[in-house]
């Protein structure tokens, strides 16, 4: 399984369903810069345990990030 390592990207937004059923990734590291996470972004994402935030000031989540219990 995966770790999506995005700590050094200067992305503001991750997009509507831009993970949705990715079924390899464990982990998300998310930037610092991030400001906005999109509709179903984790949407259906079966191995995700973790998804971290640390460093980041998101101002907007969008319905249905999430359609399960990770740790964030």
């Amino acid at each position: 399984l995966l770790v999506e390592d995005l700590r050094y990207s200067r992305a503001t937004v991750v997009p509507h369903s831009y993970f949705a059923n990715n079924r390899a990734i464990r982990a998300i590291l998310l930037p610092s810069t991030l400001r906005t996470i999109g509709v179903f972004v984790f949407a259906r994402m079966e191995s995700l345990e973790e998804i971290d935030l640390s460093g980041t000031i998101v101002e907007t989540i969008g319905e249905g990030f999430l359609s399960k219990s990770v740790s964030v």
